[in-house]
């Protein structure tokens, strides 16, 4: 159907029916940089994707349940993935593996754990949105790959406690968005890490003691 469409930059699939997509065919766009399918049926990532030298992708609003190791396998220019809106359960630690070059990534309202997945990946991300994933839990060191974070969206999650060094690696962060969670406490050293930190957003949380007392070389975190 695309095959003498050489020239195509921007191809839009939203809001159709399409349950599959054959391997080969985005194969002859060569020029293909942004692709929508949105808003569709994929219970997984088409094959038909890392063909492609595409930079934007839109997958949210699928049927997309598991995601494997090699679904986003040589997709090294891809700079910006939307994930939002599928019923996903968890994440491998393999599945980001290529993206080098990944700058927004949003993955919201789903049902996740992160399972390292941010650990040794995506080192040149700026935005990831977590919102409404169902998280109860971060471990330490869980986004300490993401030096190039900026911001950081928890939102709307099942957090109840924020451990020392959960935010151990993000010296970019500049904006924390953790509203509507069920945090009930904050220690002195929760955001030691977040040297470059701006906007700290903390509202409709459970709070009933925070410690204010100022950081020094003295403290031990």
């Amino acid at each position: 159907m695309l095959h003498l469409c050489s020239y195509l930059k921007i191809l839009d699939l939203g809001m159709n029916e399409i349950t599959n997509i054959s391997e080969n065919s985005f194969q002859s766009l060569r020029q293909l940089d942004t692709l929508n399918i949105k808003n569709n049926c994929l219970k997984s990532v088409p094959n038909a994707v890392r063909k492609t030298q595409i930079t934007k992708l839109d997958l949210s609003h699928n049927n997309i349940n598991v995601l494997g190791c090699d679904d986003f396998s040589n997709m090294t220019r891809l700079r910006v993935l939307h994930l939002d809106n599928n019923p996903l359960v968890a994440l491998q630690d393999c599945v980001f593996k290529d993206l080098v070059n990944l700058n927004e990534l949003i993955f919201q309202n789903s049902s996740i754990e992160l399972n390292g997945a941010f650990k040794k990946n995506t080192p040149n991300l700026k935005t990831l949105s977590l919102i409404n994933n169902e998280l109860t839990d971060l471990v330490h060191g869980g986004f300490r790959a993401l030096n190039s974070l900026q911001y950081l969206s928890l939102k709307g999650n099942q957090l109840q406690q924020l451990k020392d060094g959960t935010f151990f690696g993000l010296s970019s962060l500049t904006h924390l968005d953790l509203e509507s969670n069920k945090i009930n406490e904050i220690s002195n050293c929760t955001f030691v890490e977040l040297k470059a930190l701006k906007t700290l957003n903390l509202r409709r949380n459970c709070i009933q003691y925070a410690s204010v007392e100022p950081y020094s070389e003295s403290t031990i975190c």
